[in-house]
């Protein structure tokens, strides 16, 4: 099960405070864009916006994304 999007985890995952391992090239290439467009506007509202972002990919490609759900909520 995915946390919903206000889940303080998909922060720690944009900002790369979390140790995972992403298998997925889809997966990695978000999260790429999502740490440089982080670092280029850090506000709030920017992160709340990536969050949403992030939690959006990861509810619809859920299936294929079982083994990051795994690491990042046990």
């Amino acid at each position: 099960m995915i946390n919903n999007a206000a889940d303080p985890v998909w922060e720690k995952l944009i900002r790369g405070d979390l140790n995972v391992t992403v298998s997925q090239i889809s997966a990695q290439m978000l999260l790429n864009r999502c740490r440089r467009n982080l670092d280029k506007d850090p506000s709030p509202t920017n992160i709340n916006k990536l969050k949403s972002e992030v939690h959006t990919f990861f509810c619809k490609f859920e299936s294929i994304l079982q083994d990051e759900i795994k690491q990042l909520f046990g």
